[in-house]
């Protein structure tokens, strides 16, 4: 309701006295009160006002309206929406209202209520504003809301999560926030996030230069409010470069071992660190933990797979070398005939059909050395190679299968094609496949074409057939193990392919269509040309 005479009791007093009780009570509350006449004219500020908006008080009744405020002008956020706001309040001489300001330098939030002052008859003659601090309260709400919101996220990739607290921690307090693993004498940052330019492209600190070497040591967070008051704290590297104030828990892996830390830190000393600042990084520390472990777990688990994987590829091989058997048996049979027709060549010379024999013979060599280098296990060697020459060699292996099937296969890859970044021997595996299973697509009078495209720093290569197609569900599925649309295949084809794109950190994908063919794309990173 209004504020007037009425609604405050008053035993009787001297004038002077009744003064005397108001000055106390206005200089011994922790409310700010300022009282305007309806031309804004400030008539009555206290001390509290004064603190909390950090100008001196007295001078408030003795300056205009605007000078007063352009002395909270550095300090309200929201300075335009406050000016209007002001506008609208006066404009309306019996308006009541109650929100919340938000300042900065240093950042507080107050309540702000105003209501009009009533004279005997009721009409307004000035306005009453007070503000209360509600700094702490406003804060711990929007820590735990903060925490809630942390509680709920989920992802199947821990590193998805983690790097989002990191992220979240940075943007709450416009600070610096790094996930650091311990690494021998080194922290290094598994997430940082940053506001100030280039903090983010850093990647590791030595213990012995950061304040993680004190929070390790410790069971509880640690907190530095100003390294400048501790020698030992003031050596650190980030302290040399102003980042005085810092915040870290220690993350502990759940047989106890510390593997890292959690933290905050940047030049502002001058806040305060509260229980509630505290009590957020440990919650989310907790959080951190269990999601590295949780890492860690799924790659032990995806190390174990892998090597199972690696066990179904090379069964896969073996099996697909069975099906260059005819192949590799048909190339065997012409060097045996080629070699017996220069034995018995009348009219040659003998060095002459040695010479011939020999070469003959080293054709056998080649086959041999393609085979074993096919159906031998290597370690990753990714280097710089040539699409367009694991694409030939592949395609001199089924050259016989291509003329029996009387499939055409036409390789459109140009001379100046860019080198990728790929395993030679598991390239020619990948291109065996896809083109074995592109031939037998295709059937009888079809047609197989081999195309690249150059986008920026990647290398797209197409393997593309005139085959039946492929169904949504079938796309679906097909990377899938021992997914086979075929009675006599294994499934492992496809599946294969798709682990061999993502050692190389390549991609896989297939466009189809019922009557209209196929098409395998493969990005891949290039090499140095």
């Amino acid at each position: 309701m209004p504020l007037s005479k009425s609604s405050v009791a008053l035993r009787s007093m001297q004038t002077g006295e009744q003064l005397g009780v108001l000055l106390s009570i206005l200089g011994s509350v922790e409310v700010g009160v300022m009282l305007t006449d309806l031309e804004h004219h400030t008539l009555v500020s206290n001390e509290r006002l004064g603190e909390l908006f950090g100008f001196a008080h007295d001078k408030a009744v003795r300056n205009d309206p605007q000078a007063v405020r352009q002395w909270v002008a550095d300090r309200i956020v929201h300075y335009a929406a406050w000016e209007q706001n002001l506008a609208d309040v006066y404009a309306d001489p019996l308006k009541v209202q109650l929100d919340h300001l938000e300042l900065t330098n240093p950042y507080a939030v107050l309540e702000r209520r105003t209501r009009p002052v009533l004279d005997e008859n009721g009409k307004p003659f000035a306005r009453l504003w007070t503000f209360l601090d509600r700094t702490q309260e406003h804060r711990r709400d929007k820590i735990q809301s903060f925490i809630q919101e942390i509680s709920l996220t989920f992802d199947p990739k821990p590193s998805v999560v983690y790097q989002k607290i990191v992220r979240s921690l940075s943007e709450f307090y416009d600070t610096t926030s790094i996930l650091s693993i311990l690494e021998g004498d080194t922290m290094r940052f598994q997430a940082i996030a940053s506001p100030v330019p280039g903090a983010e492209q850093m990647t590791q600190n030595a213990l012995s230069e950061s304040y993680c070497q004190f929070c390790m040591e410790v069971d509880s967070p640690f907190v530095v409010q100003n390294a400048l008051d501790d020698p030992r704290h003031a050596k650190v590297l980030p302290a040399t470069m102003g980042v005085t104030r810092y915040i870290g828990v220690p993350l502990r892996m759940s047989n106890g071992s510390v593997i890292g830390t959690l933290c905050i830190m940047d030049h502002r000393s001058e806040i305060g660190v509260t229980e509630d600042d505290v009590r957020l990084l440990s919650v989310l520390g907790m959080r951190v933990s269990t999601e590295l472990e949780r890492e860690s777990h799924l790659n032990a688990l995806e190390k174990s797979v892998e090597s199972a994987e690696a066990k179904m590829i090379q069964s896969e091989k073996l099996a697909a070398v069975g099906t260059l058997a005819a192949s590799i048996a048909h190339d065997i049979r012409n060097i045996v005939s080629a070699i017996t027709l220069d034995i018995r060549q009348p009219g040659e010379a003998e060095l002459d059909r040695l010479e011939r024999v020999g070469a003959h013979v080293d054709r056998f060599n080649v086959l041999a050395a393609r085979l074993l280098s096919y159906v031998r296990p290597t370690q990753i060697a990714v280097r710089p190679v040539s699409v367009r020459g694991a694409v030939q060699y592949v395609a001199d292996l089924l050259s016989r299968h291509l003329d029996l099937a009387e499939v055409e296969l036409v390789i459109d890859l140009p001379d100046s094609l860019s080198p990728v970044l790929a395993d030679l021997a598991r390239l020619e595996h990948l291109f065996m496949n896809l083109l074995l299973n592109a031939l037998q697509a295709s059937g009888t009078g079809g047609r197989l074409r081999v195309s690249s495209e150059e986008r920026g720093p990647r290398v797209v290569i197409r393997v593309e057939d005139n085959g039946p197609g492929m169904t949504a569900e079938q796309i679906q599925v097909a990377f899938d193990a021992f997914q086979s649309s075929r009675n006599d295949g294994f499934g492992l084809g496809l599946y294969s392919c798709r682990q061999i794109m993502r050692e190389i950190e390549g991609k896989i994908e297939i466009e189809s269509e019922v009557g209209k063919g196929t098409v395998v794309s493969l990005e891949f990173q290039k090499g140095m040309p």
